[in-house]
């Protein structure tokens, strides 16, 4: 039976995977982690291969996988790996912008202005060519759908400081900078916020 299907089959939790994808110091970092996601009533759900999709009433706040891609060779750093993508709005960017503070706001139009490598045919978005958005009223062009989420990973035995990628679908990534773990964090609670707006306005 191939991996995935005997993951799917065995319903596994992120709790099974991180007892087998952590160990160490990463591992109880990232047990803390969790249990920030289920103080928020954020709910964890499998799927794919050591991948889960973290979601609220419904509406997903992040990815996270556990275990390295093949872009990292030494055994170690390949169990002991974390990447977590945190979406940001469903293309709705003023809602998601709305009552968030400057440092959140900040970090955003970075991402999509400065940091967004915008659509090509090998970037992995589904519309090749991108889209045109309005944000704080100023246009936007090509932007890849990659852009609507923001990605960071850690690789060792300390998740306090995780490290910004290009939004797009590059492997291995191109780095942008450490982030402190709390930012993404913060990051999380911002989607939340969106998907609390849109819960209630029926989406």
């Amino acid at each position: 039976m191939a991996h995935f299907e005997k993951q799917k089959a065995e319903k596994l939790t992120i709790q099974d995977v991180v007892r087998e994808q952590l160990d160490g110091n990463i591992r109880n970092e990232f047990e803390k982690f969790l249990e920030f996601l289920n103080e928020e009533k954020i709910k964890t759900v499998w799927k794919s291969i050591n991948g889960f999709n973290a979601n609220y009433k419904g509406e997903r706040i992040c990815t996270m996988t556990l275990g390295a891609p093949g872009w990292l060779d030494n055994a170690i750093e390949r169990k002991n790996y974390i990447s977590i993508n945190v979406l940001t709005a469903d293309w709705d960017f003023d809602k998601y912008l709305e009552g968030q503070n400057e440092k959140i706001a900040d970090l955003f139009m970075e991402q999509i202005s400065n940091k967004c490598v915008h659509c090509r045919p090998t970037c992995g978005c589904s519309k090749a060519s991108g889209r045109t958005v309005q944000v704080s009223g100023k246009k936007y062009e090509n932007v890849c759908m990659n852009a609507l989420l923001y990605k960071f990973y850690v690789v060792g035995d300390d998740m306090r400081e995780m490290t910004m990628c290009s939004p797009c679908a590059l492997y291995p990534p191109v780095e942008i900078r450490p982030v402190p773990l709390e930012t993404v964090k913060n990051l999380i609670l911002a989607r939340k916020e969106y998907a609390v707006k849109s819960l209630a306005a029926g989406k």
